[in-house]
């Protein structure tokens, strides 16, 4: 399991984004496909500047994932 915390901590392996706003965006990006049929495997949280490191599924091609540059801990896998 990835440990998220903070970046300044030696066994963190995810930090938080830049902001609260460009999580909020990262999380909006992750709903856009699940609400798109893609499957959600892990992750998918958000908190604060904080998004949990996100694995989907089966994720359609037309979503924003694909289409716009996701600046966060997000793999998708088509």
């Amino acid at each position: 399991a990835l440990k998220v915390g903070d970046q300044m901590e030696e066994d963190t392996d995810v930090g938080p984004l830049t902001s609260e706003h460009a999580a909020e965006k990262v999380k909006a990006v992750i709903d856009d496909a699940v609400e798109a049929g893609a499957k959600l495997l892990a992750g998918g949280g958000q908190r604060h500047a904080f998004v949990e490191p996100t694995v989907l599924a089966n994720v359609p091609p037309q979503v924003k994932l694909f289409s716009e540059e996701t600046f966060g801990p997000v793999a998708p896998l088509a």
